[in-house]
């Protein structure tokens, strides 16, 4: 009877071994990846598949608006360029707009007037974002910075057509100087409409940058929570588990020594 007590001792502490074993590979592994790698085929890792879907989503979004943004300091800067050749358009008209000026004079004023107005225009053609022209026509750019088609998951903005304020004239004679002063300050209220807008513009853009980030923040760190091993609670774990063993490997040779010492009494008495 005692060689039975004895195996039934040893079967047990050789069940306690496998278990501690496998809990070991489970915590050695969860040390190496720092991550719960026993959870990830279960119920959990779904709920984690679909946070990291989450991140993903928020992220390009934030992408969007960041590439959003870049547009419109585009658009600024060669509204800027416009806006400068105006002032400088303007100082032309009202100088050739003097009567103490010849038409002769006003005629080498009105070319220098030309150039630039065939500079507004070139800027206005060639100035384009991937490919994509933004001071021609009425051109509306719409941002998907959210995760779906609602208005609130989009950002819009149109320039307006600010070629439609094109100065037309000349300053090649007093009059037609006089004349195009209207004009050339229509230019300047539009562009620096234009601009303004554009400002108004970016200060969205980046509030939902902002908020794309934060959440994207909140929803990584909620994936971090389900996913990622606490390596302090498994390095507690590895010592626990690696005294047991130990324990257990020490207890199982005793068990073998006595059930082998058991075993030798029956066979002799």
């Amino acid at each position: 009877m005692v060689g039975i007590n004895f195996d039934k001792i040893s079967k047990s502490i050789q069940n306690n071994f496998r278990k501690n074993n496998k809990e070991l590979e489970t915590v050695f592994n969860n040390l190496a990846t720092g991550l719960k790698t026993e959870e990830l085929n279960s119920a959990i890792g779904a709920i984690e598949a679909g946070l990291a879907a989450d991140a993903a989503i928020t992220r390009q979004g934030v992408r969007n608006g960041q590439n959003g943004f870049d547009l419109s300091r585009v658009a600024d800067s060669a509204l800027e360029s416009i806006s400068n050749a105006t002032i400088r358009l303007e100082e032309l008209a009202l100088q050739a707009s003097n009567g103490t000026y010849s038409d002769t004079q006003r005629e080498a004023l009105n070319t220098e007037f030309s150039a630039l107005k065939a500079e507004i225009d070139r800027v206005a053609n060639a100035t384009d974002f991937n490919g994509q022209k933004i001071l021609e026509d009425d051109t509306e750019i719409t941002l998907q910075v959210g995760k779906d088609s609602s208005q609130s998951s989009q950002l819009s903005y149109n320039i307006g057509n600010i070629k439609d304020a094109f100065v037309s004239g000349s300053i090649g004679t007093q009059s037609q100087a006089q004349s195009s002063l209207a004009e050339i300050r229509n230019l300047r209220d539009t562009v620096n409409s234009a601009r303004g807008d554009i400002g108004a513009f970016q200060s969205r853009v980046n509030t939902a940058i902002d908020n794309g980030l934060a959440s994207e923040e909140v929803i990584q760190s909620a994936r971090s929570r389900i996913i990622s091993y606490d390596v302090a609670e498994g390095t507690a774990s590895l010592a626990r588990l690696q005294v047991l063993n130990q324990s257990g490997t020490a207890l199982q040779a005793q068990a073998n020594q006595n059930l082998s010492a058991s075993i030798v009494q029956r066979l002799l008495s």
